[in-house]
């Protein structure tokens, strides 16, 4: 298991609460997570629990994504199934805003 040693998003989120957190970093942060992201829902991992306490920052901060105690491994027909329900879902969001 490797250290975190910058801590998490929430306590960085906390610590810059009244101060600004350069746009560099914020976009940074994003990839980061988004490309954790793309690698377990391409290993057929779901996390389940994304929060930024779950949000880890290495030395460089580098990000690492934490407590995968509620993910869940899914086959490849329920990752077509769960495709299709958020599609739905996005749809009815759509709905409603119009």
């Amino acid at each position: 298991m490797e250290f975190a040693e910058r801590g998490t998003l929430g306590n960085i989120i906390k610590k810059y609460e009244d101060k600004k957190i350069s746009w560099e970093f914020i976009k940074f942060t994003i990839a980061e997570i988004i490309l954790g992201l793309e690698y377990m829902h391409d290993m057929m991992i779901c996390h389940r629990d994304l929060k930024p306490d779950n949000i880890l920052y290495d030395q460089n901060y580098h990000v690492k994504i934490g407590d995968f105690g509620e993910a869940k491994k899914f086959k490849e027909l329920q990752r077509e199934e769960i495709k299709k329900d958020f599609i739905k879902y996005v749809k009815s969001r759509e709905n409603q805003v119009d």
